[in-house]
C-alpha cells in the first residue's frame, strides 16, 4: 500500500525530560511496530509509516520533513539560511523554494518546536496537548487513538456546522482537544503557550495579478508542466483517471507534452445511463495522445451505503467523500495489473478555473481597472457568462462590495434539517485565509475561498493502493491561478474560458468546445432507491443521534422515504451530507466502547 503517516511527540518545557515523555514515546514504539523513528532533538521524537520511503534532500536548516518536498521548478533563488536562522524564516522559504505533500519540524533555541504544513494542504496535521509542554503531532487519528492519546468525545459544535456548510476547515475538529494545523501555517508549540503565523499568504499573492490575459495563460501553462514533468520523473509508469471531460483531458495533454520517458493508461468508468457515459470522449483523447485506455463499469446501482459509511480508517470529522471509496477495489485492481503506485485526476478543476456564473468578474473589473474601454467588453462577457443583462451587470456592479459574504453563500439548503442550535459559521469556519481574502476584489476573493476549500486531505488517500496526483492543485499551480484575475476566467463569456486557452492548442477540437459534463445523479439516484440501501438509509436518518437531538426535520425524512421515487435533484446531496454525518457520529459512538485493540487494528501494520 502506497501512503505515508507519522506521529510525533514534543516535549518543549526546557530542562529534563519528564517521565511521561519517555513513556509517550514507548507506547508509540510499541503499538506502532515496524515505523521508523528518529530524534529531531533531545524532546522531539518522530516516528513514520512511509511504504516506499524516498529521501527528498533540501536545504531548510533545523528542519526535519516528513513525506515528499521537492525545488520548486519556477524557483527565482536558492535558498539562503544559516543554523540562527528564525523559525518563520524557514518555513517561509520552505513555501516559496519548495513545493509537494509534507510536514516539517522546525527545532528552536528555546526548547519550542514550530511546525510548517505544507500549502498544498493534502498531508493532514493534527494536534493534541498531553499536558502543557508536551504535545502530539499527527497525520491520522487511528494511530493517536491506539497510543491512548485521544479521547473519542465529539465536539457537538462543530457537528452543528457541518450541518449548516457541509465541508468545514477550522481550528477545531469534530472532536474535543483535537486540533488542526491550516496549509501553510507555522505553528509554534512554545512552554507557556501556542504561537501561529502564516508562512504562505494566498491572499497577498492574489493581490499581485498578471496584467495581461496572454502572460496569465503562459504561466500557469509552464507551471502546472513543471510541476508534472518533476512527478513523471519518479513515476513513469503511471494511470490517467480520464473522464473525457475538459479536466481531466487538459492533464492527459499535460503528460503527454511532458518530455519525461513514460507510460500512460487511462481509465475511464462509465455509467449504466446516458448521461454519465463518456466513453466516446475518453477514447477521443486516449487516441489523440497514443495513450492506452482501460473501459470499465461504474455500476453504481448495487453500491452497498452501510458498508462504504463503515469503511476506512476514523477520521477527526466527517468526510463528504467517503462514499466515493466504492472505487477502491476497481482502483486498487488496476494498480496491481499495471504495476503503478500512482494515479493522475483532474480533480479540483472547477474550482482552479473558476467555473461558476457569478457577476463579480464585472466588479472586478471597474474595481482594479476602472472606466477603460475594455470594461464594456468585460460587462458583455459576464452577462453572456451570467445569463444576465446588461442592466442586471451594471446594476451589481454599483454594490460595490459584494452584499453577501463568502461564506453565506456556502449555507446549505436542506429541507431535512430540524432546528440546529445557533453555532459560529463564518468565513474562518470554511477557509482559515477567509477573512484576508474579503480585502480583495470579490470575484477574486470567491476564487481564492474556492481554491482554499480544496486544499485538504481526501478520504481515498488512506487505503487505496496509489498516490493520486491531482495537478490542479499543487501549490504552485494555486499560487499562479490565484494570480489570474476574475475577468480573465471570464473571457468570451464561456465558462472556464480561460482553461480552453491554457489547454485548448493541445486538445481535440470536440473536447474544447464542449460545454456539458458527465453526471452521476441519476446513478446516486438509482442507488439510494434500491430496495436495500433505502431501508438502511431510513433506520439510519429516523433512528439515529441527528434526528433524536432533534437536528433532522422527521416529518420531511418519513414522508420521504414513503415516496422516494419523487427524488428531487438538490436532495441527492442534502442526503449524502446527512447520512455521512450520522454515520461518523454513529462510528465514533461505536468506537469509545470498543477495546483499543479491536478497533484499530491498521495501526498495528508492519512496514
Amino acid at each position: 500500500m502506497n501512503e505515508f503517516r507519522y506521529i510525533a511527540i514534543m516535549q518543549t518545557v526546557a530542562g529534563p525530560l519528564p517521565l511521561d515523555y519517555g513513556d509517550a514515546v514507548s507506547r508509540c514504539r510499541t503499538v506502532l511496530r515496524g515505523w521508523q523513528w528518529n530524534s529531531a532533538s533531545d524532546a522531539v521524537t518522530i516516528g513514520e509509516f512511509a511504504r516506499p520511503k524516498r529521501h527528498y534532500p533540501h536545504a531548510l536548516p533545523r528542519c526535519t520533513v516528513l513525506g515528499r518536498i521537492l525545488e520548486r521548478p519556477d524557483a527565482a533563488a536558492s535558498v539562503a539560511l544559516s543554523m540562527h536562522s528564525s523559525a518563520a524564516d524557514v518555513a517561509r522559504a520552505a513555501t516559496e523554494a519548495y513545493w509537494g505533500r509534507y510536514t516539517a519540524f522546525i527545532t528552536n533555541d528555546d526548547a519550542s518546536v514550530s511546525v510548517l504544513r505544507d500549502p498544498g494542504g493534502r498531508q493532514s496535521c493534527y494536534f493534541i496537548t498531553l499536558r502543557p509542554g508536551l504535545h502530539v503531532v499527527f497525520s491520522d487519528l487511528e494511530d493517536a487513538i491506539a497510543c491512548g492519546f485521544v479521547q473519542l468525545s465529539i465536539n457537538w459544535n462543530h457537528v452543528f456546522a457541518a450541518l449548516n456548510v457541509g465541508i468545514v476547515q477550522s481550528r477545531e475538529t469534530g472532536l474535543e482537544n483535537v486540533s488542526e494545523i491550516f496549509p501553510g501555517e507555522l505553528f509554534k508549540f512554545a512552554q507557556r503557550a501556542h504561537m501561529q503565523c502564516r508562512a504562505w499568504d494566498p491572499a497577498s499573492i492574489a493581490s499581485h495579478p498578471f496584467k495581461d490575459h496572454a502572460t496569465a495563460v503562459t504561466a500557469v501553462r509552464e507551471t502546472i508542466q513543471g510541476c508534472v514533468d518533476q512527478l513523471l520523473i519518479e513515476n513513469p509508469t503511471t494511470a490517467l483517471s480520464l473522464s473525457g471531460g475538459l479536466d481531466s483531458s487538459s492533464i492527459a495533454a499535460v503528460l503527454h507534452k511532458s518530455p519525461e520517458p513514460k507510460r500512460v493508461v487511462c481509465v475511464n468508468r462509465f455509467s449504466d445511463f446516458e448521461q454519465g457515459d463518456e466513453r466516446p470522449y475518453a477514447r477521443m483523447v486516449a487516441e489523440k495522445f497514443a495513450f492506452e485506455l482501460i473501459e470499465g463499469p461504474l455500476a453504481m446501482a448495487t453500491l452497498d451505503f452501510q458498508q462504504l459509511l463503515a469503511s476506512g480508517p476514523l477520521t477527526t470529522r466527517p468526510d463528504g467523500e467517503i462514499l466515493v471509496n466504492h472505487r477502491i477495489p476497481f482502483w486498487n485492481d488496476i494498480s496491481q495489473k499495471l504495476g503503478t503506485t500512482t494515479l493522475w485526476t483532474g480533480y479540483g478543476g472547477d474550482q482552479a478555473f473558476f467555473a461558476s456564473r457569478w457577476m463579480y468578474p464585472a466588479q472586478d473589473y471597474l474595481r482594479t481597472r476602472g472606466l477603460r474601454p475594455g470594461l464594456f467588453k468585460c460587462i458583455a462577457d459576464v452577462a453572456t457568462l451570467s445569463r444576465s443583462s446588461y442592466v442586471s451587470v451594471i446594476a451589481s456592479m454599483s454594490k460595490g462590495q459584494q452584499s453577501r459574504k463568502i461564506w453565506d453563500l456556502w449555507r446549505l439548503s436542506n429541507r431535512f434539517l430540524g432546528d440546529i442550535p445557533e453555532t459560529k459559521v463564518d468565513g474562518s469556519t470554511l477557509v482559515p485565509w477567509a477573512d484576508d481574502f474579503e480585502k480583495l476584489p470579490p470575484g477574486k476573493a470567491m476564487h481564492a475561498a474556492m481554491l482554499g476549500m480544496s486544499l485538504r486531505p481526501r478520504a481515498s488517500d488512506h487505503f487505496e493502493m496509489f498516490e493520486a496526483f491531482d495537478p490542479m492543485l499543487f501549490q504552485p499551480v494555486v499560487e499562479a491561478l490565484l494570480r489570474v484575475p476574475s475577468y480573465f476566467m471570464s473571457k468570451g463569456g464561456t465558462i472556464r474560458s480561460f482553461e480552453r486557452a491554457v489547454f485548448g492548442p493541445e486538445l481535440p477540437s470536440a473536447i474544447v468546445n464542449r460545454y456539458t459534463k458527465g453526471r452521476s445523479s441519476q446513478d446516486y439516484r438509482a442507488s439510494i432507491l434500491s430496495d436495500k440501501n433505502n431501508k438502511y438509509l431510513k433506520m439510519l436518518l429516523l433512528e439515529g443521534k441527528l434526528a433524536s437531538a432533534g437536528l433532522l426535520n422527521r416529518i420531511t425524512l418519513e414522508n420521504f422515504f414513503k415516496r422516494g421515487e419523487h427524488m428531487a435533484t438538490g436532495d441527492i446531496g442534502s442526503l449524502n451530507y446527512l447520512m455521512v454525518i450520522e454515520a461518523w457520529v454513529a462510528r465514533m459512538e461505536n468506537a469509545k466502547r470498543m477495546p483499543q485493540s479491536e478497533h484499530f487494528p491498521s495501526a498495528m501494520r508492519v512496514a
